[in-house]
């Protein structure tokens, strides 16, 4: 049944970018559910409360903007390290922070939101509290995406 109910799901899925005629909140609906798995994951499974899994978000976020605009990294590029990098600084952040357990391990992991929200607010490389502008679009061998049911897609592969 279970099965039945999840490829349900991943054919509504699929079929939803098709009938939509803007795919903004149809992109970040999906992206939301890959954040709230990760969570799931580790507050479901492992047991263990957590705060602060937006700043491993906005690592890989800042990694593409600052890498597409700053750096002038190819966009798809930047997009495949984006959660790379992000999984690099929660294992950094992780490796002394899940020595911690119950309500220190929530604060733990608040307090690392907070620094990463701090410096995304006051460091320019960061936005400095404004943002980055001019993030290119997605583009694979000189073609560049302009269809947004591309972008639905890509959010439903990750």
């Amino acid at each position: 049944m279970t099965r039945i109910v999840i490829a349900l799901a991943a054919v509504a899925a699929a079929i939803a970018p098709l009938l939509l005629t803007d795919q903004t909140f149809f992109v970040q609906t999906a992206l939301t559910a890959l954040v709230v798995t990760g969570l799931s994951l580790f507050m479901g499974y492992a047991g263990q409360a957590s705060l602060g899994q937006g700043a491993f978000v906005a690592v890989g976020g800042l990694t593409v903007a600052v890498g597409t605009v700053t750096l002038g990294i190819p966009p798809l590029v930047a997009l495949v390290a984006a959660p790379v990098l992000g999984a690099l600084v929660a294992a950094l952040v992780g490796w002394p922070l899940l020595r911690l357990r119950g309500h220190y391990l929530a604060f733990g992991s608040l307090a690392v939101l907070l620094i990463i929200q701090t410096v995304m607010a006051t460091a320019p490389l960061f936005g400095a509290g404004v943002g980055i502008f001019g993030i290119p679009p997605l583009s694979v061998a000189g073609l560049v995406v302009t269809d947004q049911r591309v972008y639905s897609y890509v959010a439903l592969a990750a």
